[in-house]
């Protein structure tokens, strides 16, 4: 591009007033430029490299990321380049079993509970998704430097091929990875775990997988050296190692050496390439603060999760499914700017759930001396307990607060026989479930839900899907509830005016 045409783009983008800038576009970033789009907002993306990060780094979503993808229009697409994951074991050095994970067969959404991905190609699929969505604007080669607040509004600035250029907006969203600036200049903390351990993660392309190689995920807590073992789609496979005290950096990705760590299951001649081999130290850390006023941050930029459970992009697109709702409701007016304060209130125990328990796997994986790693094997091997439940991982509900009732905070149940297209007419809104008209209480309740563009739904009137949904309801023990936006359940009880009670008593 030309400096005079760069100038040009520069200056229109300059000349919009944008609802919300996106800083980072990596999955996470895009999947919420694509979410706020779905509104109808004016969005502009950034990133500061030139174009997609071509190699494979995160490479597990689950069920509540399908969801999201389905809702901003590319499920089919990118299902189409994942392979199922068969469930992950964790075994000692000499392959005992010492607790297992198994693929749970059923998921609330009724989608994959768990797929491997090629990271480039996932991001390739949203980037092109995201630009065919109304109003979203994403450009590379643009990095964030610096912004302040000015009259009501952000002024962003941006430095674009050497050149500084300012945008306002009416929110920011760091999506900025690890050493976020966004999170740095907003002043938003960041608290450590005090887990930290360098491992060198291998990415082969091979001509064959053979029958040496497993197919499940698998952790090996051997203390001579702990390793993974994990199939990816495309003829793709990844090892990972502990890099172990004394080893360099530089030792542990020189190809002898990764041909060396690979050589026990793969010969040379059966890897096509060695697509990439890295150190990176796996570390747990939290924002202490995911929003300053009209600033937020999520993913990489508000948690780091060591990849034990293959959580962290899961969590990041989490991130983003409950906030891109929460920034739409604001803008368009329909609900106050404090339900905002409900992100990290919301959001940080439900992360911090996640990382303690990857830690847990982590230090039982990371023991390298051998007395100790034999008592672990004793104790886990002798709990009495099933494989299964030797490590408690379930991925948590909600807590209570302002926007969550007691009777909430689950993820909500789809039908097997509800249809895309029937799903897909109920995002971006607030959903009422009721077994009956007589649940949905008082005019006033109705007419203060459907200010806020809600759907409602009565069982009858649903036909095949209602019996599921009222087993369902039953479950809950209640007779109407009210799902979210991002699909987690407000609340669960006998008449809509006592979740609308609730929800109002909070908002003021």
């Amino acid at each position: 591009m030309s400096v005079a045409g760069s100038s040009d783009v520069n200056d229109e983008l300059a000349k919009t007033q944008w609802d919300v800038v996106v800083t980072g576009l990596g999955p996470v970033g895009t999947t919420l430029c694509s979410l706020l789009g779905k509104y109808g907002l004016r969005i502009l993306g950034v990133d500061r490299e030139k174009s997609i990060y071509t190699l494979p780094r995160a490479g597990h979503v689950d069920h509540t990321v399908l969801r999201t993808f389905e809702e901003i229009g590319c499920l089919d697409e990118l299902l189409a380049e994942m392979i199922p994951n068969r469930g992950m074991e964790l075994l000692n050095g000499n392959h005992d079993v010492l607790a297992r994970i198994p693929t749970i067969r059923r998921t609330p959404s009724n989608l994959p509970p768990s797929m491997h991905l090629h990271q480039p190609v996932l991001e390739r699929l949203l980037r092109e998704n995201a630009e065919r969505i109304e109003g979203v604007t994403l450009r590379n080669s643009m990095r964030l430097v610096s912004f302040e607040p000015t009259g009501g509004l952000q002024r962003v600035a941006l430095e674009h091929e050497g050149r500084t250029f300012s945008v306002t907006t009416r929110f920011l969203v760091g999506c900025d990875g690890a050493s976020s600036v966004t999170r740095n200049v907003a002043g938003l903390g960041f608290r450590d775990y005090g887990f930290a351990e360098s491992w060198v993660v291998i990415d082969l392309i091979l001509k064959e997988i053979p029958e040496s190689l497993r197919r499940d995920t698998t952790f090996v807590a051997d203390p001579k050296r702990p390793y993974a073992m994990i199939e990816m789609p495309g003829m793709r496979y990844r090892f990972e190692f502990m890099v172990l005290p004394g080893e360099s950096v530089a030792s542990v990705v020189k190809e002898s050496t990764v041909l060396r760590l690979i050589s026990k299951w793969l010969h040379p001649h059966q890897v096509q390439k060695v697509e990439r081999a890295i150190v990176y130290t796996f570390r747990g850390a939290q924002a202490e603060h995911w929003r300053r006023g009209s600033v937020a941050i999520a993913g990489d930029a508000a948690h780091l999760t060591p990849p034990f459970l293959g959580q962290g992009l899961c969590s990041g697109v989490r991130d983003a499914a409950n906030l891109a709702w929460k920034i739409a409701f604001v803008l368009s007016g329909r609900l106050p700017e404090s339900i905002l304060d409900t992100y990290g209130i919301e959001r940080g125990p439900h992360v911090d759930n996640v990382i303690t328990t990857s830690i847990e796997i982590a230090r039982n994986l990371c023991m390298l001396d051998e007395t100790a790693a034999q008592e672990r094997d004793r104790q886990m091997l002798q709990s009495g307990l099933p494989e299964e439940k030797r490590i408690r991982f379930k991925l948590g509900e909600l807590r209570t607060g302002p926007l969550i009732m007691p009777s909430g905070g689950m993820y909500a149940a789809r039908p097997v026989s509800a249809s895309k297209k029937t799903d897909s007419s109920l995002d971006r809104k607030f959903v009422i479930l009721a077994r009956s008209e007589t649940a949905l209480s008082s005019k006033a309740s109705i007419n203060w839900w459907r200010a806020l563009g809600s759907e409602i739904q009565i069982l009858d009137a649903l036909d095949e899907a209602a019996a599921e949904l009222d087993a369902w309801l039953q479950r809950l023990r209640g007779n109407v509830a009210v799902i979210r936006p991002d699909k987690y359940v407000l609340g669960c009880e006998k008449e809509l005016d006592d979740i609308t009670r609730y929800v109002q008593s909070n908002l003021n």
